[in-house]
């Protein structure tokens, strides 16, 4: 599509934090996870600082889409270590969060371009895997871009609630 062609993709930086913070907020916004036990300015302050401390140790590694100088979308690879089994020695899992389109830009295929530079980006860094969770609206693409649903079954104890 035209738009995605048109966005240009980027591995970000500590310079992106207010870019990334805003998206993040924006993000959990829609998901109608809006501040429920700390003020806006809380979150902010806590995605600020959680972005730069893993973005500074390169485990979390933010991507930016912008068309015409303007931010269209993000995401980030939090990246980890399994440790070695016998079909691989180096374990490398990138657990993609926060992915992100502006709602006026959706349905443009931009997130599709997003994925796919995720992708080529990952494999270009050895990461031997891909993890994500999704919501209905993201699944279309995540599916198109090879996502498929794995055996492991994924359990899930809240201990803070």
């Amino acid at each position: 599509m035209k738009a995605a062609a048109e966005t240009d993709f980027r591995i970000g930086g500590l310079r992106d934090l207010n870019i990334l913070t805003d998206m993040r907020l924006a993000f959990l916004s829609e998901l109608r996870f809006g501040c429920r036990t700390s003020t806006e300015n809380e979150l902010r302050t806590a995605a600020e600082k959680y972005f730069a401390l893993n973005i500074e140790d390169k485990t979390y590694i933010p991507v930016l889409g912008s068309s015409s100088g303007k931010a269209v979308c993000c995401a980030g690879i939090l990246l980890y270590e399994l440790p070695p089994a016998p079909w691989s020695l180096k374990r490398t899992q990138g657990h993609i969060l926060n992915f992100y389109v502006v709602p006026e830009r959706r349905m443009e295929g931009i997130g599709t371009a997003l994925m796919e530079y995720i992708i080529s980006y990952s494999a270009d860094q050895k990461i031997s895997r891909l993890f994500l969770n999704s919501t209905r609206e993201g699944e279309r693409v995540y599916r198109k871009c090879g996502f498929v649903e794995c055996d492991e079954a994924a359990l899930i104890l809240d201990l803070i609630k």
